[in-house]
């Protein structure tokens, strides 16, 4: 079982490396990777405002949601793992290291 666990999230990270450090997730909310900072910054993709600015740990790099836009995965380039964030909360719910 953690043999195929580590499978999927080696694949999942090779997924989000390439999808890229800023995305919407279709309701108006946008999240941008912090590489420097170790953060997710969420914005109002209307108002054009900061709605959080949220800790992931270091080097947050690449962002991919879940098919029902309920979690925001991050891929952390120098925290070696998969970070992943409600996108209700705003809170990091899981952290998968490799």
């Amino acid at each position: 079982m953690k043999k195929r666990l580590a499978i999927v999230g080696l694949a999942l990270a090779l997924m989000l490396a390439v999808a890229g450090s800023v995305a919407a997730n279709g309701v108006g909310t946008v999240f941008i990777a912090n590489e420097t900072g170790g953060t997710v910054t969420v914005l109002d993709g209307v108002n054009h405002l900061t709605v959080e600015c949220t800790g992931v740990g270091e080097g947050p790099h690449s962002l991919a949601f879940s098919p029902d836009f309920q979690r925001v995965y991050i891929v952390n380039r120098e925290g070696a793992g998969v970070v992943i964030l409600d996108r209700q909360t705003y809170t990091v719910v899981a952290r998968n290291r490799f």
